[in-house]
């Protein structure tokens, strides 16, 4: 066939191409480059743009809800202490009507006057009242239900079941003040179960308690109120405000919108099909809170705008509380830069055209000459390649005018080279490939299937006892030699009609009587382009020797075995770590227990360095004394630290390292066992601490600490309840003291009560009490109480807190008389 296309011609119009390609290629590869740079800038913009404004909603919808939670938090606190206050306000207005009557009118009329005085006060709303009631459960004043006064109350409970005067007049006798806890009714709303706290006080003088209550939740809508006054004045940003919406979909707070406040908007969908507020319940379920997309009228605007929010619910007031900012702003300012991008790119590639159009003209002339020079040197070549096809001559440089084709040049010269040193180091590898199959038993052979010629290497010869300077020999020669030559023959029969792998091993008896031989053969089927069976090429190898070293090697193998298995056994399922290393601390083997406390399997650690593993300078030292002397080492608690598990901190092993040797005497290794300590000595050092810290505050503590059993001895006691006693010392307190109802309480009854309360308590209880000390004279402490229980829950011994307050209590009294000298020089100038 003749060829059509000419070097000269390619080169020409291949220039030009290329020169078109590039810039082609060049424009592309800009348009492309900068319309990315734009995609990417956008994306950066707009991602950076709607993470800053996402991180902006939610600070803020975090700021307001950690305000709701603070604000909760508020609610017992803030009760508590307007019902006190009011409890305080109550006594305060008894006191001062009992003092400046009492000398001037019956019990019965002051009695009146204090409950008139307290029937019409109202407090919180309306919702606030007093009552009073005896010791002996009558009620004496009842502001909000005047029909129970003068009843006895004695066996009432609450929607719980639990006796409230009862434990009211408990709390007056033995703290004469303090909070309870009921359920109750509540005017004006069904149902009886309505969380409540009271605050009573003993007053002394009628031997009656005051008290007043309020309603959790009543507080809890105060409270509500006062924080959706608050959200409704909070702005940030351009147009961020923060809106309260209910689990069931109604407008708590909407400062913007305030038509849709008290209004359920459950069903309420954008113009893309989103229900928003299920949306915003959806994510109020997420304890972090989460985002949400919608579109949304914009104040500034009134009209619809893609929208971002962040909602995060409150779930004890079934709120959902959120914030969002519009999205329109960021791309509008996006298409602006696009639209300059795409007048820039046409500016540009009209400057493209007109280059390309420029190199064309010039790399014409240039492309013409230097193709008519390459066809001149190819002409000089193929009249090389013919002469050096039949004869050694070398081409010479001065031939060719083009320096480029010297590497060419010098190839071609090389190549003749080449061939004259491959033909002598052909007859080299030769001999080399003969001595080699002679040294090593090997030799190779072929089966022509057609003619059934066998041919063998000299090597195969020898092997089989044939005189090497035979040139071929039939298979019948060959099979003669093999006492189970059926077998051999089928594998060969099965090789070349099934293609069924051909790798044996079998006995034969050489021609030449030599002793028998084991000879292992290898062979694979050669076939045509047809794809029909031509030969078959094979390997043979004298393995005689070798079997004979492996049936040694078998049977002392296996009595080795038997030994490593019964000892593997032992130590593969004991609890101690067991590791086996050579003289040079290399693991050999290691059991399970050691695999599973440093984390790794037990097929890890063979051939690796212990110290590699886990360098420790003074452990080196030790295991290299043992290999030089021969001589054990034991060692107990020796601390470790892992340089790969950190977490561990230190850790405390017993081990032990014992030598292996030769017979000789040599050490050829090492048995290393250990056994961890760390959770006992850690135990032993906590224990020592715990009792250090302990001892330090009971003996150091400013407040009297006791332990005491609940009959009444004390078991222990501090210096400083000592000296609050009026004793030296701990120990004459101990020896002076063997009742401490009846030598230490004022009233030694009160003791028994405050034990059994206690008993009956699970955790700590408070209790205000008078005490004696060794001189006679007494003080009033408060007394911090609990029991301290065996496994079985039953009562071991007390132990107590004792604080002096007399003095405080006397500084209140002084500032309370200061105030009613106050008031009564204030009412006498009136």
């Amino acid at each position: 066939m003749k060829l059509s296309k000419s070097i000269k011609n390619m080169y020409l119009i291949g220039m030009i191409s290329v020169a078109f390609i590039s810039i082609t290629i060049s424009s592309f590869v800009m348009i492309i480059r900068e319309y990315h740079n734009f995609k990417v800038e956008a994306d950066e913009s707009r991602t950076i743009y709607i993470n800053d404004q996402k991180a902006l909603i939610k600070n803020e919808v975090e700021k307001v809800v950690e305000y709701i939670e603070y604000m909760k938090s508020l609610t017992e606190d803030r009760l508590e202490k307007n019902i006190k206050n009011r409890a305080d306000e109550a006594i305060a207005i008894a006191s001062n009507i009992y003092n400046e009557n009492r000398d001037i009118k019956s019990r019965a009329d002051i009695e009146k006057m204090i409950k008139d005085a307290l029937r019409p006060i109202r407090f919180n709303h309306g919702r606030g009242y007093y009552f009073a009631t005896d010791l002996t459960g009558i009620e004496q004043l009842f502001a909000d239900r005047p029909e129970l006064e003068g009843k006895n109350m004695i066996g009432m409970k609450d929607t719980q079941g639990n006796f409230v005067i009862q434990d009211m007049i408990k709390i007056a006798k033995n703290k004469d003040e303090g909070y309870y806890r009921y359920n109750w009714t509540k005017p004006g709303d069904k149902g009886k179960d309505f969380p409540k706290i009271a605050y009573i006080k003993y007053f002394e003088p009628m031997d009656w308690f005051f008290g007043t209550g309020e309603y959790l939740d009543d507080v809890e809508s105060d409270i509500k109120k006062e924080i959706l006054a608050r959200i409704s004045k909070i702005r940030f940003g351009k147009d961020g405000y923060i809106f309260v919406v209910s689990f069931d979909g109604v407008t708590l707070m909407n400062s913007t919108q305030p038509d849709i406040i008290e209004k359920n908007i459950w069903d309420m969908t954008d113009p893309n099909g989103v229900k928003v507020i299920q949306e915003e319940r959806r994510a109020a379920e997420t304890p972090e809170g989460d985002f949400i997309k919608y579109v949304w009228e914009k104040p500034t605007t009134n009209a619809l705008s893609p929208k971002i929010s962040f909602i995060k619910g409150v779930h004890d007031w079934q709120w959902m509380v959120g914030a969002g900012v519009y999205l329109d702003e960021i791309e509008s300012q996006l298409l602006h830069k696009k639209e300059l991008l795409f007048d820039g790119m046409i500016k540009e590639l009209v400057k493209i055209i007109l280059t390309l159009f420029l190199i064309v003209i010039f790399i014409y002339p240039i492309a013409k000459f230097i193709s008519h020079r390459l066809k001149y040197n190819f002409e000089v070549f193929t009249r090389f390649f013919k002469v050096a096809a039949n004869q050694s001559i070398k081409i010479k440089s001065d031939e060719l005018s083009l320096v480029e084709f010297e590497p060419l040049i010098e190839s071609a010269n090389q190549m003749i080279e080449v061939r004259e040193r491959n033909k002598t180091l052909l007859v080299e590898n030769e001999q080399r490939y003969k001595k080699a199959q002679e040294m090593g038993h090997v030799g190779n052979w072929e089966y022509d299937i057609g003619s059934e010629i066998f041919w063998g290497s000299e090597e195969t010869k020898r092997i089989y006892g044939f005189d090497p300077e035979n040139k071929n020999f039939s298979t019948d020669e060959i099979e003669k030699c093999i006492p189970d030559r059926e077998r051999i023959h089928q594998a060969l029969i099965d090789l070349i009609e099934n293609d069924k792998p051909y790798d044996l091993e079998f006995e034969i008896h050489p021609v030449s009587g030599h002793e028998r031989r084991i000879i292992k053969s290898i062979a694979e089927l050669v076939r045509n382009d047809s794809g029909a069976p031509l030969k078959v090429i094979g390997v043979i190898q004298d393995i005689t020797k070798q079997k004979s070293a492996e049936e040694l090697i078998i049977q002392s193998q296996s009595q080795l075995n038997e030994k490593n298995q019964l000892l593997s056994a032992i130590l593969q399922h004991t609890h101690i770590m067991a590791v086996f290393l050579d003289s040079a601390f290399n693991f050999l083997w290691v059991n399970q227990a050691y695999a599973d406390s440093y984390k790794q399997p037990p097929s890890f650690f063979p051939g690796k360095n212990h110290f590699d593993l886990y360098p420790h300078q003074e452990n080196q030292t030790i295991f290299e004394t043992v290999v030089k002397t021969g001589k054990e080492y034991f060692v107990a608690a020796k601390p470790f630290e892992f340089p790969n598990q950190a977490e561990r901190g230190v850790t405390y092993w017993d081990w032990s390292l014992i030598p292996t040797k030769t017979e000789s005497g040599q050490v050829d290794g090492l048995v290393f066992t250990l056994s961890e300590v760390t959770d006992r000595i850690e135990a032993e050092i906590a224990l020592k601490e715990s009792e250090q810290k302990f001892r330090t505050i009971f003996e150091n503590a400013p407040l009297g600490i006791f332990r005491s059993t609940p009959e009444g001895r004390f078991i222990e006691v501090n210096a400083a309840l000592a000296e609050m006693l009026g004793y030296a010392s701990p120990d004459e307190v101990l020896k002076s003291i063997h009742s401490i109802a009846e030598q230490i309480y004022v009233r030694s009854e009160k003791r028994d009560s405050i034990v059994t309360e206690q008993i009956n308590t699970n955790g700590m209880t408070h209790h205000l009490n008078h005490y004696r000390r060794r001189d006679g004279s007494q003080f009033i402490a408060n007394l911090y109480l609990k029991t301290v229980r065996d496994e079985n829950g039953s009562p071991l011994y007390l132990e107590g807190i004792v604080e002096d307050i007399t003095q405080r209590l006397e500084a209140e009294k002084q500032v309370h008389d200061a105030k009613e000298r106050f008031q009564k020089v204030f009412n006498s100038q009136l």
